[in-house]
């Protein structure tokens, strides 16, 4: 065992700042290494070989809770610290670049941890009102063009492959289930274009948008990453083909979509989707104002049997909480940037667990 002397940033109990702390640990004895000698003491490390910061479990948390819930950037929660702990000692100029690396990290064990104690305890993810409710279950789907991501040169992160990657990617489409479907949308009023729509020259974002959806209660079920520059039936098609593969939704569905007129059509040529081409199929309050009067006979949730009192606006909301990110993410490399996501949303999904029956 030898001694090695660390930078510790502490939110104890009976703590809280700056220390110069002294850590036995050996470098041959796998048990014994640096990193695991400070987690069985409750520090983080802020690099998995040889760290020379480490943060109290406590206080890591509440970087990780400020970064992924309160939309809080890395060199704003650099700056804080630095603020806040320098009269103690002095952070380390590499403490910021060292932050990017860690929380991402501490945010991926997290999730591996919250997915151990899920099987441990045999619950269950989804919504736990559609599990217990009887009928055709409401899935509403839209896209978000604000949520886009800049192009890299040079990415590293995606030839790296994470441990517990499938938890992170548990909101996200498979690969499987991606449905390629080219034919324009011919059916339906003409005022809504949205699939029809080439979009302009985005050559400078791999990714340009997400497509999501969720269930009648606001549950996020899938989500798609968009790379055209409009809006097109594939993606809809392949978060609706995992949707149907989910074991309390399946067939026994009625879709809620933005231009939903236009939908039947795609439904009826995808091989896939046949077990639900006739499925119920309306348009969210807020948009069917502006198509045509037979489409909002036809397609207007206020008007046709068992929508009863939902506006199919639920995506509008889960995209104003996802708003915060939208600077955040455009720079991220594309694992930060799906874990940032994905972390969002599964805070979004216990917000709307928690508001059941409110």
């Amino acid at each position: 065992m030898i001694p090695y002397f660390a930078h510790v940033l502490e939110k104890a109990p009976s703590s809280s700042g700056v220390r110069r702390a002294e850590i036995q640990f050996c470098k041959k004895c796998p048990q014994h290494k640096l990193p695991i000698v400070l987690m069985r003491r409750q520090l983080f490390p802020l690099t998995p070989e040889d760290p020379n910061v480490a943060i109290h479990v406590e206080q890591i948390r509440s970087m990780h809770l400020m970064h992924y819930i309160c939309r809080t950037s890395i060199h704003a929660i650099s700056e804080w610290a630095r603020a806040e702990y320098h009269y103690k000692l002095p952070i380390p100029a590499s403490f910021k670049q060292r932050l990017s690396e860690a929380l991402p990290m501490y945010a991926r064990m997290m999730l591996n941890i919250e997915k151990e104690q899920k099987e441990a305890f045999n619950l269950e993810s989804g919504c736990p009102a559609c599990k217990y409710m009887h009928g055709s279950k409401t899935v509403a789907a839209d896209g978000n063009f604000q949520l886009s991501r800049y192009s890299r040169a040079n990415e590293r992160s995606k030839d790296i492959t994470y441990q517990g990657q499938e938890e992170v990617d548990r909101y996200w489409v498979k690969p499987e289930n991606v449905v390629l479907y080219n034919e324009t949308a011919n059916e339906g009023c003409s005022n809504f274009q949205a699939l029809n729509k080439k979009g302009g020259i985005k050559r400078h974002l791999d990714q340009t948008g997400v497509f999501a959806c969720t269930c009648g209660h606001g549950y996020p079920l899938v989500a798609m990453d968009m790379t055209t520059p409009g809006e097109t039936f594939g993606y809809i098609l392949s978060c609706l083909k995992q949707v149907v593969q989910m074991p309390h939704y399946g067939t026994n569905i009625r879709i809620c979509y933005d231009v939903g007129c236009k939908l039947r059509t795609s439904l009826e040529k995808t091989e896939s989707l046949a077990c639900v081409k006739n499925v119920p199929i309306a348009v969210g309050i807020f948009h069917i104002l502006n198509h045509s009067p037979a489409c909002q006979l036809t397609c207007h949730p206020r008007v046709n049997a068992g929508w009863g009192l939902q506006d199919g606006e639920h995506l509008e909301r889960m995209w104003s909480n996802l708003s915060g990110f939208i600077s955040m993410t455009r720079s991220m490399s594309s694992s930060n940037r799906r874990l940032t996501l994905s972390t969002a949303l599964e805070f979004y999904a216990q917000q709307k667990i928690d508001a059941i029956g409110m």
